[in-house]
């Protein structure tokens, strides 16, 4: 296991580029699942989720080469309709995989994935998804099987309970290659959704709504392999670009257009930062101590996101005044606060709402990153403390951002990846 020794004080200056989005390129390597030929990706981020998506498909018996930035599939050989829970276990996105595998095959076999504990997440809907386009499932509390009876040339129409960004993906996955037209209402409309979609529809599928709550897909029989460059990660961009308003200094993101931001940007500027956007970058001044938001509210895109609010909460921890947070999607988004309040904030939570009552100091503190984001909120208010901070539970930042520790050095911090003993 590794750790981040970080010594903070020191503003930040300079530019991060900004990569392929994780949220993206998921559901994008399962759908290479579904194509004739080779699906070929650029702009890809260096993840250990990627890491863990790769061997999936490798595990399945897919082809697959990696060149920098771009990483290649060709599934065309792939015969295994089941991927073993030691595997789904590794990340929530596992459950992509399922679904492309049960789109190609009719039929597979596996158990609950894992990923971050941000509280209950069932996979119901997932579930109601693989019904509604006539999968029987069969399985107990944690194994599952299901398969397709028929692939019946009909009309489906269905509504998710809630506007899922996975079961909105899988959703996709399933109807594209199901003969017939398939509507889902209340879908989620989040940019990396319509990132998947433009790839499909390159590689031949016909699936119109991007973007709104109403998708409508047309069954093809094939797909063909296509090249497709990945949409860069807004919530590495706006991480990085909140890094300056914990330590101060000057950071500009390239790579990443604002309207991927357009729900942080207000927040910002009612904190005092100066913010300043042009053609795909964005750069953010701290010039003093920040004001505080006046409330937080998170909601499905393009509503504030969810998984920008606990870095937002860091900078709260050090902002003249209080704010009020209240996250709408996961139960347990405030994993970081116990470590946070170690070194010397004062936040109240109250279920899923928490108030950030600013310090014009924090210091180092011996934390743990218990999820990805609660892990990127604890460096950055590191990266404003007095003193040392040790920061353990690096393999969950590592699932979402590139070697983080050498960004931050670049742009002047004190930042150290070791061994722990």
């Amino acid at each position: 296991m590794e750790a981040l020794i970080i010594r903070g004080g020191n503003p930040l200056y300079g530019d991060v580029p900004v990569y392929g989005a994780k949220n993206s390129i998921l559901p994008l390597l399962a759908a290479s699942l579904l194509v004739k030929g080779e699906s070929t990706f650029e702009n890809c981020p260096k993840l250990s989720d990627v890491d863990t998506s790769v061997d999936i498909l490798r595990l399945l018996g897919a082809r697959v080469e990696i060149n920098e930035r771009t990483i290649t599939v060709c599934a065309d050989e792939v015969e295994s309709k089941e991927i073993p829970c030691d595997w789904m276990s590794k990340m929530r996105g596992s459950i992509l995989f399922f679904g492309a595998m049960l789109s190609r095959f009719d039929e597979g076999k596996s158990c609950r994935p894992g990923g971050c504990p941000l509280g209950e997440r069932p996979v119901d809907l997932h579930l109601f998804v693989m019904e509604q386009m006539g999968f029987s499932v069969i399985g107990c509390e944690e194994d599952f099987c299901c398969k397709r009876a028929e692939k019946k040339d009909k009309k489906r129409k269905f509504r998710l309970r809630i506007p899922s960004v996975g079961a909105t993906e899988n959703a996709i996955l399933l109807a594209v290659l199901t003969p017939g037209e398939t509507k889902i209402e209340n879908a989620a409309r989040e940019p990396e959704i319509g990132d998947l979609i433009a790839f499909l529809n390159k590689a031949g599928a016909k699936i119109s709504g991007a973007g709104s709550k109403t998708l409508k897909i047309e069954g093809v029989s094939s797909l063909k392999g296509v090249r497709h460059r990945v949409i860069s990660d807004r919530i590495a961009a706006g991480t990085y670009l909140l890094a300056a308003g914990t330590a101060g200094g000057s950071v500009t993101v390239k790579g990443i257009d604002e309207s991927l931001l357009r729900a942080a940007m207000p927040p910002l500027r009612e904190a005092g930062f100066l913010v300043e956007t042009f053609p795909a970058e964005i750069k953010l001044t701290r010039k003093s101590r920040p004001l505080p938001f006046s409330k937080l509210s998170t909601s499905p895109y393009p509503g504030f996101p969810t998984d920008l609010l606990p870095q937002f909460m860091a900078v709260a921890a050090y902002a003249h005044g209080t704010t009020l947070f209240v996250d709408n999607v996961f139960e347990n988004r405030f994993s970081h606060v116990p470590d946070l309040e170690q070194g010397g904030a004062e936040i109240d939570v109250a279920g899923n709402v928490a108030l950030v009552y600013g310090k014009e100091k924090l210091f180092g503190m011996h934390a743990k990153a218990k999820d990805l984001r609660a892990g990127a909120a604890l460096l950055l208010a590191a990266l404003g403390a007095e003193g040392e901070t040790v920061l353990t539970g690096v393999e969950h930042i590592d699932r979402g951002y590139e070697r983080i520790e050498e960004i931050f050095c670049t742009l002047g911090g004190d930042v150290k990846r070791q061994k722990e003993e």
